[in-house]
């Protein structure tokens, strides 16, 4: 279960039904992560709160699949997230 209890999805299909409905939530500005060998998508992360005139941002949720926890995935996603808004 993920922190908002949700089930957390198990398949490209459901991380792609994510990433959608990230998109759709007004809160947020939600960024995929893909592999940039094969464009497969990798997982999601996002920024909440984003106000660039301020140079305010919270970084919001990320989503990689477990095989990718612990690999340089998320620090790299991260950084690019950051670099974006700053």
């Amino acid at each position: 279960m993920g922190m908002n209890g949700r089930a957390l999805p198990t398949t490209s299909h459901e991380l792609s039904g994510l990433f959608a409905a990230r998109v759709e939530d007004p809160a947020g500005l939600a960024f995929a992560v893909t592999d940039q060998r094969t464009g497969a998508l990798l997982g999601t992360t996002a920024l909440n709160g984003f106000e660039p005139a301020q140079q305010r941002a919270e970084v919001g949720g990320t989503f990689f699949g477990r095989q990718l926890w612990g690999t340089h995935v998320n620090p790299v996603s991260r950084h690019a997230l950051l670099s974006f808004a700053f």
